[in-house]
C-alpha cells in the first residue's frame, strides 16, 4: 500500500467516523480532519472533484463549528 492509498483510506475512515459521533462538536471535529486529509489526498492523486469538494466543504465545518462553540460560550 502506498503512502497515497494509505492516506485516501485514513481519509475515508475520518469520513465513516462521522457518522458514530454523538456530538455536533465531535462530528465537525472529525469531518474538519477528513477534509484535511481529503484535500492532501485529492492534491497528491490529481483528483480535482474530490479536491474541490473538500475545499468547499473545510470553511464550512469550521463556521459551524465556530457556531457551535459559540452557543455552548453563552
Amino acid at each position: 500500500m502506498s503512502c497515497c492509498d494509505f492516506l485516501g483510506y485514513l481519509a475515508a475512515s475520518m469520513a465513516g467516523v462521522t457518522f458514530c459521533c454523538r456530538t455536533m462538536v465531535m462530528l465537525r471535529c472529525y469531518a474538519i480532519v477528513s477534509n484535511i486529509l481529503f484535500i492532501a489526498y485529492a492534491t497528491m492523486m490529481g483528483l480535482i472533484p474530490i479536491l474541490a469538494l473538500h475545499v468547499a466543504l473545510l470553511p464550512i465545518n469550521i463556521i459551524y463549528l465556530a457556531s457551535e462553540f459559540r452557543k455552548s460560550a453563552r
